[in-house]
C-alpha cells in the first residue's frame, strides 16, 4: 500500500552493551557484581525522509538501518576496547581506550531492543541541551 503524504522513516532503537574482563585480568573482588556486567544503553534513531510505503520501508529496515545499526555499534565497541582504530576517523582514533580492565563483547542482535520503527509526518526532536529542538537520531 503506497500512500502520497510526505514524511520519514523512524527507527530507534537501544543496544545494551555487554562487558567482559580482558584475560589476565584480576578484579577488585569488593566491586564484584555492581554493574551486573552491562553498561547504560546506548540509545539512537536514524531516518529517511520518504513518502509513506509499506514495501519500500520494510526495505529501508533490511537494507539501510540493519547495516547502519551494526556498523555503528561495531565502531563503539571497537573504540572502548582499543580494536581496529584504522577503520575509523583520525578524530576517533585518538580515544583513549578504557583502563579499567574490561572489553566489550562482540556485537550481538540480541542486544539491540526496538523502541519504535514507523513512518511519521514529524521526526521526534530533542528535548535537552545545544541540539534541544533538533530532529532526535541520524539521517541515513
Amino acid at each position: 500500500m503506497s500512500h502520497g503524504a510526505s514524511g520519514y522513516f523512524y527507527y530507534e532503537y537501544l543496544y545494551e552493551f555487554e562487558w567482559d574482563f580482558r584475560p589476565g585480568f584480576q578484579p577488585d573482588p569488593k566491586a564484584q557484581g555492581k554493574d551486573e556486567g552491562k553498561r547504560p544503553p546506548y540509545r539512537t534513531a536514524y531516518y529517511t525522509e520518504h513518502r509513506q510505503d509499506h514495501g519500500a520501508q520494510t526495505d529501508w529496515y533490511k537494507n539501510r538501518v540493519r547495516p547502519t545499526i551494526e556498523e555503528d555499534c561495531k565502531k563503539i565497541i571497537d573504540l572502548y576496547n582499543g580494536q581496529n582504530l584504522e577503520r575509523y576517523p583520525k578524530e576517533d582514533q585518538g580515544r583513549k581506550p578504557n583502563r579499567f580492565g574490561r572489553i566489550m563483547k562482540p556485537f550481538n542482535w540480541n542486544a539491540v531492543i526496538e523502541r519504535q520503527f514507523k513512518w511519521t509526518k514529524t521526526l521526534p526532536t530533542t528535548t535537552e541541551g545545544d541540539d534541544q529542538g533538533k530532529p532526535y537520531g541520524k539521517k541515513i
